[in-house]
């Protein structure tokens, strides 16, 4: 199938898909997946950098923290064959069996700061430790069948690996256009979205096998385009506005997650779902409204269940 635009006189034109070499592709990938963790990943997470040297060797594209600890490493290829998945499972071998401390100099930052930044994230007087198992998310355009083959038996097996399939496009004027498409969503350790400590798992985030979106509370009803938000942090207050596309916007800026939102103001990667909030609805979080939204679909399955 191809992707294509609606013109003014309701024609369908084609989009041209965009199939850079391996290099570029990465390169490109890489980036707006550093930039854009959530987005890629399915829940916020905190960068610890690109291309870290392991102490056993090697340097995967990123690696990240998610809230419960658990490591996060992330590989970029246009084309995954059996030999770039044998070495992102020798990144998330090394993954399972590391700590903090080993971690702290990996970080972007350096040290010092990770053992600041880090407990802020997770919103914690104490430095979460790392928790087992790490999870694997392979982006790529591509995977050669035999490969796919071995993928679906380790995701069938329960091991937390995503295949996060990214396509570009681009438009006659030029513009770039970035298809995501996750196929496969690994639990996680217990989260919270909200003060009432209920725990839930990535996978209560999620409708139809995606990340839910400001756009799906807007859709529901839950937000209009307009609606300010805000949060405080170190005694500053950031204000945003939700637009009516289901970004974000801030100053003269648009986002399209909280938390890449929530970023620039504090320096560092943030879960902005739990810190963004609603003064107009009684300072509620976008993380209740969120659960709020996947309550009331849950309810509506449960009825029709039983009807």
């Amino acid at each position: 199938m191809g992707l294509y635009v609606r013109d003014e006189r309701g024609a369908l034109l084609q989009i041209q898909d965009v199939t850079p070499g391996p290099e570029l592709y990465e390169e490109e990938i890489e980036k707006l997946a550093w930039d854009n963790l959530e987005l890629f990943a399915g829940d916020p997470l905190f960068p610890l950098r690109l291309h870290a040297p392991l102490p056993n060797g090697g340097q995967p594209d990123i690696l990240a923290l998610d809230r419960q600890g658990r490591v996060v490493v992330i590989e970029v290829k246009r084309d995954v064959d059996r030999k770039q998945l044998s070495q992102a499972l020798e990144y998330a071998g090394w993954a399972r069996s590391t700590n903090l401390d080993e971690m702290a100099p990996l970080y972007t930052h350096g040290a010092d700061a990770f053992f600041k930044d880090w407990p802020e994230f997770t919103e914690s007087d104490a430095p979460v430790v790392v928790s087992r198992p790490p999870r694997l998310v392979l982006v790529a355009r591509d995977i050669h069948p035999r490969t796919q083959d071995a993928l679906r038996f380790l995701i069938d097996s329960g091991l937390p690996v995503d295949v996060v399939r990214v396509s570009m496009y681009e438009e006659a004027s030029g513009r770039r256009l970035v298809e995501i498409e996750r196929e496969s969503e690994a639990p996680t350790g217990g989260g919270s979205d909200s003060t009432s400590g209920t725990v839930t798992t990535q996978n209560n985030y999620t409708l139809g096998g995606r990340s839910v979106r400001i756009a799906d509370l807007i859709q529901a009803g839950l937000l209009g385009g307009g609606t300010e938000i805000e949060f405080t942090r170190n005694g500053k207050t950031t204000r945003g506005m939700i637009t009516d596309d289901g970004n974000i916007q801030v100053g003269g800026q648009k986002f399209p997650t909280p938390s890449a939102a929530g970023k620039p103001a504090v320096g560092h990667s943030i879960d902005g779902w739990r810190y963004w909030r609603v003064p107009s609805l009684g300072r509620v979080s976008l993380a209740e409204l969120r659960a709020e939204l996947l309550n009331r679909l849950t309810s509506v399955a449960d009825a029709d269940e039983e009807g």
